[in-house]
């Protein structure tokens, strides 16, 4: 506990000499500017919070993340407002305190008038020889006790001042704006993520390891099973499949099956064209087309029998054997014949029209001329002498 102290006990000599060699009131107005600036920072930044804040979850920021952060930073602004109220006030108490010392320096008796009240006691006592300096020797000693007493009093209202100056509000420390448990949290969850990596780790060497064995499983599998189904598929849809025997083996895709019955349908001109394209189309052929058709021709030989004995059967047009249908054909009932009547050239034998077996020819009459005549100028139109008219 510490001691009052009695400044009336003390002789102004030291009252008054502890006034006037103190350091006077300007530490204590510096401090009270000092506490101003931070004060003006802590209101400032607190301000700043604020509208952060208010921006931030009023206007950009929605959901529970904002929320938890304006839960955890609103604490922080509120702190930084009280700090900065307390700051201020620290301040003003500073500068009551300068204040209270300027007051009490004023009101103390100077050193230098103690020490000459002091002086002229001494010189008065010393020539107080009959007793004739008594009055003026009382009169300093009562000026002496006036200059106690007043410092006395000064020292008395400084301190009183003083100790209201020193009356300040505690500052307080800033709530946390983070979980106290947060470190142990996240040490746990890096833990939890390492032991989760060496598992994976772990995994994937066991799936590296166990990739050859699958690898010589398969590769052990691959000459049965596996062979057994392509060869089936080849057996089905591969180039030697029977299905491709089937489709080649119509008249459309092998013309060479066909040449030997259209000879004996069509005479020696039409013949001669028909192979003439024939051979044409096969020479343009694919080596390996040609060859396939050759196989179809082999396997149709009994089809073009089967073709030949059926026309054995059809009638007769001269030394051609046409169809029954071809022996009545239609006559040619148009100006045909008129343009065609100068032409000097031997009448070939009566032979049936060319076309395709059994099927019956329209009559030339419903057909226009003038589709027989070139579109773009005159061309007259030559009928090719057949090798049968000689």
């Amino acid at each position: 506990m510490t001691a009052v102290l009695d400044f009336a006990a003390l002789p102004p000599e030291i009252n008054s000499a502890r006034m006037y060699t103190g350091a006077g009131s300007g530490p204590m107005l510096a401090a009270a500017s000092a506490w101003k600036g931070l004060a003006t920072e802590l209101r400032a930044t607190a301000l700043s919070y604020g509208g952060v804040l208010l921006a931030l979850t009023g206007e950009e920021w929605f959901g529970p993340a904002s929320t938890a952060m304006a839960a955890a930073a609103a604490p922080y602004v509120a702190w930084m407002s009280a700090t900065a109220a307390a700051t201020e006030e620290t301040a003003a108490q500073a500068e009551a305190a300068a204040a209270a010392y300027e007051a009490a320096f004023v009101a103390t008796v100077p050193p230098p008038l103690i020490a000459a009240n002091r002086a002229q006691l001494t010189a008065l006592i010393a020539t107080n020889i009959l007793g004739q300096n008594t009055p003026a020797i009382a009169a300093t000693e009562a000026q002496y006790a006036e200059m106690w007493a007043q410092d006395a009093a000064t020292m008395y209202g400084y301190a009183a001042s003083s100790a209201a100056a020193t009356q300040l509000s505690p500052f307080v420390e800033p709530m946390p704006t983070t979980s106290p448990s947060g470190p142990a949290a996240q040490a746990a969850a890096v833990s939890q993520a390492g032991a989760s990596a060496a598992g994976q780790q772990s995994a994937l060497s066991q799936l590296m390891s166990a990739v050859p064995g699958a690898l010589e499983a398969l590769a052990g599998t691959n000459g049965t099973t596996g062979a057994g189904g392509l060869e089936g598929f080849l057996n089905t849809w591969g180039p030697n499949a029977n299905i491709w025997n089937t489709i080649t083996s119509t008249g459309a895709l092998t013309p060479g099956a066909t040449v030997g019955t259209l000879s004996s349908l069509l005479g020696t001109s039409a013949t001669s064209d028909v192979a003439g394209a024939a051979g044409a189309a096969q020479n343009a052929a694919a080596p390996g087309a040609i060859a396939a058709l050759g196989q179809v021709d082999t396997a149709a030989g009994g089809l073009r029998g089967l073709v030949a004995a059926g026309t054995g059967n059809s009638g007769i047009v001269g030394k051609l054997s046409v169809p029954p249908a071809w022996t009545a054909a239609a006559p040619l009932n148009g100006p045909l014949h008129s343009a065609l009547g100068g032409t000097p050239m031997v009448a070939p034998p009566p032979a049936g029209p060319a076309g395709m077996p059994g099927v019956p020819l329209g009559s030339a009459a419903s057909q226009p001329f003038g589709r027989a005549v070139p579109q773009y100028g005159f061309k007259p139109t030559f009928v090719t002498r057949p090798p049968a008219a000689g």
